[in-house]
């Protein structure tokens, strides 16, 4: 949704394909690491028993997945489309970014970039932001993801008790420090200011408030919400696609069995193995 969004108003990607890569490492991998080596919390020890027709996915947690995607639809428009005004940036829509390295030689021999070149520097500053809110949104949905519960409201519960998730959290940070202000090859990022790396980090944060915000709502209206997947059935078993793989898998092949030449290579290694073998077929 973000890239459709961001080709319409930037007339460029907002992620490249190693910025890509890179987002699902840290949804995928490093977010899979932080949260599995937790120890389980007391609430979830003191709980009653589930059985085995529960459901994991229940209707609250669905909650918070539509509300926080929602959100970060909303605040990554907000940095798509006024992020230009909002950091003091200037380009038109027309602007390119490959032409940052434009440059020409004044009378006085001093080599200065471009207008063009100038524009292109404030769009790829545009494009840093944007990665760089996009991955704390991110980063703080992983302190969200600590507690499911419909009323675990203290996402920071026994929070130094896991050190692979504290380190997982710092890796990160410490990462986007590196690509916003001195690593800009892998990414294709340009140099942004302290005061709006903060402010990344502060958008960044506010689902922190917006999951809580969540939780408030009446657990009523999340019956109204279109949640239509079971997790005891295949995902579209009932296509003719999948019914046609079905029973090829099970052996329901129609019509007499045809030979192949795998199988008369078979049957020219059994006569082998039987002393029958004709060695001038052998040439």
């Amino acid at each position: 949704m973000l890239t459709l969004i961001g080709i319409c108003a930037l007339t460029e990607a907002p992620f490249n394909p190693t910025m890509l890569l890179y987002i699902n490492l840290i949804m995928d991998m490093l977010g899979a690491l932080a949260l599995t080596t937790s120890p389980p919390e007391p609430s979830i020890i003191r709980q009653k028993p589930v059985n085995n027709e529960e459901v994991i996915m229940q209707k609250v947690i669905w909650r918070q997945i539509y509300a926080l995607s929602i959100w970060n639809i909303l605040v990554m428009s907000l940095i798509i489309f006024f992020g230009e005004p909002m950091f003091n940036l200037n380009y038109s829509a027309s602007t390119m970014t490959q032409d940052y390295k434009d440059t020409y030689t004044t009378t006085y021999g001093l080599v200065v970039p471009t207008v063009p070149a100038l524009m292109a520097i404030d769009k790829l500053k545009h494009l840093t932001i944007i990665f760089n809110t996009f991955i704390f949104l991110c980063f703080f949905n992983l302190i969200n993801c600590r507690t499911v519960g419909a009323k675990d409201f203290n996402v920071f519960s026994h929070f130094f008790n896991n050190w692979m998730f504290i380190f997982i959290l710092a890796l990160i940070f410490v990462m986007q420090w590196v690509w916003c202000n001195y690593v800009f090859f892998l990414f294709n990022t340009y140099q942004i200011s302290a005061k709006d790396f903060w402010t990344c980090v502060v958008w960044g944060a506010t689902p922190l408030a917006v999951s809580a915000i969540v939780k408030c709502t009446p657990e009523h209206w999340v019956e109204k919400m279109p949640v239509k997947i079971h997790e005891d059935q295949a995902m579209g078993e009932d296509n003719q696609l999948m019914q046609l793989y079905n029973d090829k898998a099970k052996g329901k092949v129609s019509g007499a069995r045809q030979s192949t030449p795998y199988d008369q290579i078979n049957e020219s290694d059994d006569n082998y193995q039987n002393g029958s073998y004709d060695e001038n077929r052998s040439s």
